[in-house]
């Protein structure tokens, strides 16, 4: 017998992550920022120094093509800068500017509200087991 698609864990999955990432989206508007962009600059806010692509590609988990498009439309709102790395002079470093660093603070706040919101109808321990279920599914 075939499994409803409403079932379907991929289906489920789906349907959750659209939802979750219109709320984000939504939340993110204020700044003119997308999912993808906040996830780059937090990479930025939590490394002490600048990163390459590379590393930027390997810590969000995304396919170094995905961050160079990302880091294009960062720099053209000024919020991030390319430098040619000193001791590779064919590679680049991105830096955070003025601007990408004084937007951090209520950015994560909003984030954070985000989160609370999508997760309202969830206890701590359902929360922490849905985040489990989750990394082990990724």
């Amino acid at each position: 017998m075939a499994q409803s698609l409403y079932n379907c864990i991929n289906f489920m999955l789906s349907r959750a992550q659209s939802s979750v990432q219109q709320a984000f989206r939504q939340s993110l508007n204020d700044f003119n920022i997308t999912p993808g962009q906040y996830m780059v600059l937090y990479c930025l806010w939590e490394s002490p120094d600048p990163l390459s692509p590379t590393q930027i590609a390997q810590m969000a988990m995304l396919d170094t093509s995905t961050i160079v498009g990302i880091l294009d439309r960062l720099t053209y709102k000024n919020l991030l800068e390319r430098t040619p790395d000193p001791t590779d002079r064919r590679a680049l470093i991105i830096s955070l500017t003025e601007k990408g660093k004084a937007m951090r603070d209520d950015v994560l706040r909003v984030i954070q509200e985000t989160n609370d919101e999508v997760l309202k109808n969830f206890s701590e321990e359902e929360r922490k087991t849905l985040s489990d279920y989750l990394k082990r599914l990724s």
